[in-house]
């Protein structure tokens, strides 16, 4: 079952007066790549993190997002520095009864002043809170490979309908170099007759040139070594686990094949088939890219 390297999966958990909000986002890439955007809390379980999320996305480009919000945080507690806001009421109070001044201060004066909270963060907020995060990341890891699952779906039933386009195009190709083995002989022997008019040759020499000239224009070879990739490419399209890097290679053969009869025939027919093959193998490399 091939995946798609494009997905996203978002999962969102509640613990005490909190929503945790769990995203994971992929692209493509030749390898994995991980990134993540987390709260310093989370930081001693990045690495965990990062293995949960390989043994499952072995390739693409991963972005990890993690969140909380919610009516309380656990994450950290804010307070109000006592022994600090009383040392700077004592010194308005010294300083306002020295020049004459009101001393009044109101509670909003004393928010005001410089550095007056303490921020307290917790390593760990709560019991548990490395499963809770497993949990988390699992969840949209699962939302995550749905989606990868069902672009994958829609992958190879467009690579099948190519590989087929491919074949039929091979088909015609097989059935006109039949034809045209022949007949291509047959204008090679009358068009040197025909240059070496009123000059004596050698039959048998003649005939061995002219066989060896049909022989490097015969594409038999590369016919079989398409057929033979194609069925590799299909088989290929069944199995588990990553292979878009081999079906790359596949493509990259095929188009070589390819290539190469299009450089040995002589036949308007075939030509046209080979651009055929070549648009749809151009169309299956650009999709390849997106296969994990």
């Amino acid at each position: 079952m091939i995946k798609s390297m494009t997905g996203f999966g978002r999962i969102q958990l509640r613990r005490g007066q909190n929503n945790w909000i769990f995203e994971l986002r992929s692209l493509n890439h030749r390898f994995f790549e991980y990134s993540a955007r987390l709260q310093e809390a989370l930081n001693p379980f990045e690495n965990d993190i990062r293995d949960w999320i390989e043994a499952k996305v072995p390739r693409g480009k991963v972005t990890l997002f993690i969140t909380s919000n919610g009516g309380g945080t656990e994450l950290e507690r804010v307070s109000i520095d006592e022994k600090k806001a009383e040392f700077y009421c004592k010194s308005v109070k010294k300083i306002a009864h020295r020049l004459g001044l009101d001393d009044r201060l109101a509670l909003s004066d004393i928010l005001k002043l410089p550095n007056i909270f303490l921020v307290e963060k917790k390593t760990v907020p709560f019991p548990g809170f490395r499963e809770f995060i497993r949990k988390g990341v699992e969840a949209a890891l699962r939302e995550l490979l749905k989606m990868k699952i069902r672009e994958g779906k829609a992958l190879r039933k467009d690579l099948t309908a190519r590989i087929s386009e491919i074949r039929e195009a091979l088909s015609n190709i097989r059935r006109e170099a039949g034809k045209t083995a022949a007949q291509y002989e047959r204008r090679l022997k009358t068009r040197v007759s025909q240059l070496a008019e009123g000059i004596s040759l050698d039959a048998e020499k003649l005939a061995r040139e002219v066989a060896l000239m049909a022989d490097r224009a015969d594409i038999s070879e590369e016919i079989v070594r398409l057929e033979s990739h194609l069925g590799l490419f299909q088989s290929s399209l069944n199995r588990e686990g990553p292979i878009g890097k081999k079906l790359d290679f596949i493509v990259q053969e095929l188009n070589r094949e390819t290539t190469t009869i299009g450089a040995k025939s002589m036949s308007v027919a075939i030509s046209n088939e080979v651009i055929r093959m070549k648009s749809e193998l151009e169309k299956i490399r650009e999709q390849i890219q997106n296969i994990e």
